[in-house]
């Protein structure tokens, strides 16, 4: 989080400062922030027909910038995020949009209550994960080479990916983002969907990502799996269960988006 963010955030404007209608015109015209995660959507998802609206999930919606996205590309969407702040956020820009279901929750294998730490407000680090917070902790062998403390922690509910689906409807696309805990958030999905994201940060979780890997081929033995780099595809075909599990144990890439397609 860069110095005027913090500013922002210390004098309680976040919100009108970065997403109020000019300065969040003006951040798209700098950055085509939407623009981007629009073409990068649209590298694996079908087309949405023309009158119909499908569900998407997104999983660690913090800012809400992905959901955007989603939104403009004819989706409806239900954003989940435990973290009071971005809770805050996501109200602000879609509390009164008739396409987006807000949910103040944790996702993980069971229904519940989790502790949250917070690396900082609205942050990218803020996660559920015990391990990723030693692993941010620990400046000697962490990618970043300094420490990254956490200024809180409170506890959060959870619900299940089955749980989201039972109430909502069934999704086209789960995009998981949730520092560490991705795992157990896919083990509280008992039947495929058609396409799924999660985040893997390696090596400090090739295990936890193989592990998904494997749940994912007991929902659906015809799943498929392809890759990205920082929001771009590293390769446009889709490769079977055994090619993404070689992958893993031999990635040199810090962290990747994993997206797995079922047919169901």
């Amino acid at each position: 989080m860069n110095a005027i963010e913090k500013l922002v955030n210390k004098l309680g404007i976040y919100n009108q400062a970065r997403f109020s209608a000019l300065p969040n015109a003006l951040v798209e015209m700098l950055t085509s922030k939407t623009a981007k995660n629009i073409a990068y959507y649209k590298s694996f998802l079908p087309p949405v027909v023309a009158g119909s609206r499908p569900l998407i999930f997104d999983v660690g919606a913090n800012k809400g910038n992905k959901t955007r996205a989603f939104l403009d590309m004819g989706y409806k969407v239900v954003c989940v995020d435990p973290e009071l702040k971005s809770l805050e956020t996501l109200k602000y820009r879609y509390g009164n949009n008739k396409n987006v279901t807000i949910v103040n929750k944790g996702v993980s294998d069971k229904v519940g209550k989790l502790t949250l730490h917070i690396q900082d407000y609205r942050s990218g680090y803020n996660t559920l994960s015990d391990k990723w917070v030693d692993a941010l902790q620990d400046s000697e062998h962490n990618r970043w080479n300094k420490k990254l403390d956490f200024i809180a922690s409170y506890e959060v509910e959870t619900t299940t990916l089955d749980n989201l689906i039972k109430e909502f409807g069934d999704p086209l696309y789960v995009k998981i983002d949730v520092e560490g805990h991705e795992l157990a958030v896919i083990k509280g999905l008992t039947r495929p969907v058609p396409y799924l994201s999660f985040e893997a940060n390696l090596p400090e979780f090739v295990e936890e990502s193989k592990a998904i890997v494997e749940h994912l081929i007991r929902l659906s033995p015809e799943v498929t799996f392809t890759m990205t780099d920082n929001d771009v595809r590293m390769s446009d075909e889709w490769m079977n269960a055994a090619s993404m599990m070689a992958f893993l144990n031999n990635a040199e890439e810090r962290v990747v988006e994993v997206i797995a397609r079922t047919t169901v």
